[in-house]
């Protein structure tokens, strides 16, 4: 019986030093290279997603009065923020990620219009992530002074 123990051991140690290195190697890969996931559908808000759908509307009614799409957007934009000055949507609207929000728009854009569109709704993305970077970079906190005073 002692002749054997020392095998038992033996087997016992190579038994948990193999699960622990590939336990260990599972972890490193796990580490250097992360499994990337990507969401199905984002959770957007119904009144952002009605928003949505009408800017796309008033974009492919520009677009089909023969204006090019990169007007058509800012026609649309300031079309749209008249009513949202005041409109407690715009909270729900600034808190929706700004790619989550370009993918919807883009692709309420290319099924409304998409026969009478002459670029692709890759471009269309692309158009309306620069549009987005493009108002907020001119944008800067400025005091508030009533009446001029201050």
């Amino acid at each position: 019986m002692t002749s054997h123990q020392p095998s038992n051991f033996f087997q016992l140690i190579s038994g948990r030093f193999i699960s622990l290195l590939f336990t260990f190697t599972l972890c490193l890969y796990l580490v250097f290279m992360p499994i990337e996931t990507y969401s199905m559908e984002a959770y957007v808000p119904d009144s952002v997603s009605d928003l949505s759908m009408t800017f796309s509307e008033k974009f492919c009614l520009s677009v089909s009065e023969g204006t090019e799409p990169e007007i058509a957007g800012e026609i649309a934009a300031k079309e749209m923020i008249r009513g949202l000055i005041f409109s407690p949507v715009i909270k729900e609207l600034m808190a929706v990620p700004k790619k989550e929000l370009v993918s919807e728009l883009s692709t309420n854009i290319f099924d409304k219009c998409g026969p009478s569109l002459t670029i692709s709704e890759q471009q269309i993305k692309d158009y309306l992530l620069s549009f987005a970077d493009r108002d907020r970079a001119n944008t800067s906190p400025k005091p508030f002074k009533p009446f001029g005073l201050g």
